[in-house]
């Protein structure tokens, strides 16, 4: 199989898989599946020459229609996870000041103080 052939194919995969949209349980595993598909295309590219034939540069434009895709919905699972970090960081704070009320007043900056002569 040659170089532009594996990108191909593992492009063709890597778009297959960021077309699911994980449950929040299975985030974990989705997103262990993704890094390993872009480590093994980065080896892909980093072996592959410079000079392609017009086959090969057909299967390559194949291959950076289906990357613009897979880049959005990464994109778009990013944001997703940004959200549910903001999330988790509100419910966090929220649950702190019902904890302990006063905890996080402030400084007593401006309390009346009666001075008597």
């Amino acid at each position: 199989m040659t170089g532009v052939q594996a990108l191909v194919d593992i492009t063709r995969d890597l778009h297959e898989h960021a077309k699911v949209r994980p449950g929040a349980e299975e985030r974990e595993a989705y997103i262990a599946a993704l890094t390993e598909m872009l480590e093994k295309r980065g080896e892909i590219l980093a072996d592959m020459g410079d000079a392609f034939s017009a086959e090969e540069r057909v299967l390559l434009k194949e291959a950076v229609d289906m990357n613009g895709f897979i880049e959005g919905r990464l994109q778009e699972e990013l944001g997703f996870i940004k959200m549910d970090i903001n999330e988790l960081k509100r419910k966090k704070t929220t649950g702190r000041r019902y904890e302990n009320p006063y905890g996080d007043s402030g400084p007593i900056d401006g309390a009346f103080i009666d001075k008597r002569n």
